[in-house]
């Protein structure tokens, strides 16, 4: 086989041996741009000969790499032309490097970190208008070595003699700060006195064993807080890339203090010494300059169709430009055009819309309404017919015959001390506004009366059939009758009274309290007594009475939150219900 054209062509070995391709995968190859490599031109002129062979030879043999090993070769989806493992980005940044440097290592390992540094520098293109670094170390104190702005330090040569001089160096006390390291590059690097370019990415690299240790013993500064350094951080758009390097990464405590250190993002790797972290270098360089794989841009429209009238088609397109792949990146995957069948005039007949009503002119005895509908679900187009029958037509409605809903309403009246003189009063006149517009008889509507405080004394029960003025008295001459509360037990007595209610209406129990029950352990929740009275079919109104109502206390008697009134809302729903029970409304009564 020829040896041009991309990496992963000069990968496959033609003499593998096991089954794997497939006519699919081998499209690659067809779609592969050998043109982008100069040394093929003659190979471009054998490819047609040499495909149709190698597509034979697919059919029975899989791809092996020259030391064994199963290898797809073409037979996956195009990807970068670069090696991984060699390719980095070409990137221009502001990178600053934490070193720990504490005391407990020795001068082969400042100098294996000395190298590492320097590789770093290597991969970087500093240069004045090119990358800028910074560099703190850290042990017992942290030590700004020099920062963005230090135009002395804006090549390779100056940056690497100073770094060179900063690992060297051994603290004099034990002890290692990552806090206060971070803390420095906070306050003295990535600002804009310490030369930070807010049109180039920042990017922070922390080399370290996992081991943050505050000697005590001498050392008294307050340890800073990792959360407010790295938030800071993030908010300045920096990138915290960690690199735990050597055996204390074992200890109990390093995966926590790397995280800490790394902030939010954690983006943490772990080597297993020098030597190690050295022959991977490349791992954190694509980090921190990573390839950008190409993307597409969305779909344009469909042009306009091929033919005015018939069927014809239509093409859209996109490029592989948001963003496209940079050097080491990933070519767009699937097609950059589309074509699809159309039709410029489909024959569109109209079709009406749903009748739109009016509301019937009467609520009951016959009457009628107007419903109207357009020619618009879909209108005709210059092909189509247009809608077939009335656009607008008059039906009658509410035929049946007018008569009046009954209801069974008790109210259930707190005349405890604690509602007051005043709100009893304001209650009473509610509740014979309430009644005032109903027409209460034995066929009509009923009513009752319980009355309550620390006992429950039963007014007025449905059997009575009470006319309005009668109730009305009544309700005007009730007065207070204890000092305690117990809505649990005139609800419970309200269920009783109930009893005789017709099963055939509608049923309504208003109870008229501020909703605070008396203090005691023989007090039963208003919810659990309650409850009984809502299975039977009765609609529970709780109206708030008294400076010291709750609508929450309240709201444990009702079925919801609507049910709970204020005594103004109360009269407005009673006059409703009034006026819906006297126009046949039966079902629709609230």
């Amino acid at each position: 086989m020829f040896a041009c054209g991309p990496p992963e062509l000069m990968s496959i070995n033609r003499g593998a041996t096991s089954a794997g391709a497939n006519s699919s995968d081998l499209h690659l190859i067809s779609r592969t741009k050998l043109g982008n490599y100069p040394h093929c031109t003659m190979a471009k002129a054998l490819f047609g000969l040499l495909f149709t062979c190698f597509y034979l030879e697919a059919m029975t043999a899989s791809f092996k790499g020259e030391g064994g090993e199963y290898h797809p070769g073409f037979l996956t989806p195009k990807m970068s032309k670069y090696n991984d493992d060699d390719c980095l980005e070409p990137c221009s940044l502001d990178v600053a490097v934490l070193i720990d440097v504490s005391r407990s290592m020795d001068s082969k390992e400042r100098g294996q970190l000395t190298d590492i540094f320097n590789k770093i520098v290597d991969k970087l293109e500093v240069s004045p208008t090119g990358s800028h670094m910074a560099l703190i170390t850290f042990g017992s104190d942290a030590k700004s070595s020099f920062t963005f702005a230090d135009r002395n330090y804006h090549n390779a040569d100056t940056i690497k003699a100073k770094a060179k001089e900063a690992i060297s160096y051994v603290p004099k006390h034990d002890g290692t700060r990552t806090d206060l390291a971070e803390d420095l590059a906070v306050k003295d690097v990535f600002t804009s006195r310490g030369g930070d370019r807010p049109s180039f990415g920042n990017v922070m690299i922390i080399l370290t064993d996992g081991k943050f240790w505050i000697n005590e013993t001498w050392d008294k500064r307050a340890e800073v807080d990792f959360d407010v350094t790295t938030g800071i951080l993030k908010e300045r758009g920096v990138k915290i890339i960690v690199a735990g390097i050597g055996s204390e990464l074992s200890s109990g405590d390093a995966d926590e203090n790397l995280e800490k250190v790394a902030g939010e993002d954690k983006d943490i790797t772990k080597y297993d010494d020098f030597n190690d972290f050295s022959s991977k270098i490349n791992n954190i360089m694509r980090k921190v300059c990573p390839p950008i794989n190409g993307q597409y841009t969305p779909w344009s429209s469909f042009s306009s169709c091929s033919k005015t009238c018939g069927e014809g088609h239509r093409t859209r397109t996109r490029t592989c430009t948001k963003p496209p792949p940079s050097t080491c990146g990933k070519d767009c995957i699937g097609a950059d055009k589309e074509t699809e069948s159309c039709t410029e005039n489909p024959v569109t007949d109209g079709r009406y819309a749903d009748w739109s009503e009016s509301e019937c002119n009467a609520k009951c005895g016959g009457g009628t309404l107007t419903r109207t509908r357009s020619c618009t679900n879909p209108p005709p187009n210059i092909c189509g017919r247009a809608c077939i029958g009335p656009a607008k037509e008059t039906i009658t409605c509410n035929e049946e015959e007018c008569r009046r809903c009954p209801v069974d309403l008790a109210f259930v009246f707190d005349s405890s001390d604690t509602i007051g003189v005043g709100a009893l009063g304001d209650a009473k006149m509610l509740v014979k506004e309430m009644v005032k517009g109903l027409e209460l008889g034995a066929d009509e509507s009923r009513v009752a009366l319980v009355v309550f405080a620390d006992k429950v004394e039963v007014k007025a029960r449905f059997s009575e059939n009470l006319s309005v003025k009668q109730f009305q008295d009544m309700v005007q001459n009730i007065e207070s009758i204890g000092s305690r509360t117990r809505i649990d037990k005139a609800l419970v007595e309200t269920k009783q009274v109930f009893k005789e209610g017709r099963d055939d209406v509608y049923k309504i129990a208003v109870v008229l309290t501020d909703g605070k029950q008396s203090e005691g352990p023989e007090i039963k929740s208003l919810l659990g007594t309650s409850e009984p009275l809502r299975r039977a079919g009765v609609r529970v109104l709780a109206v708030a009475v008294g400076t010291q109502a709750s609508k929450g206390r309240l709201r444990l008697m009702t079925d919801s939150m609507d049910d709970v009134k204020e005594d103004y809302e109360a009269l407005e729903y009673f006059q409703q219900l009034s006026d819906k029970l006297n126009q046949n409304l039966c079902g629709n009564y609230c």
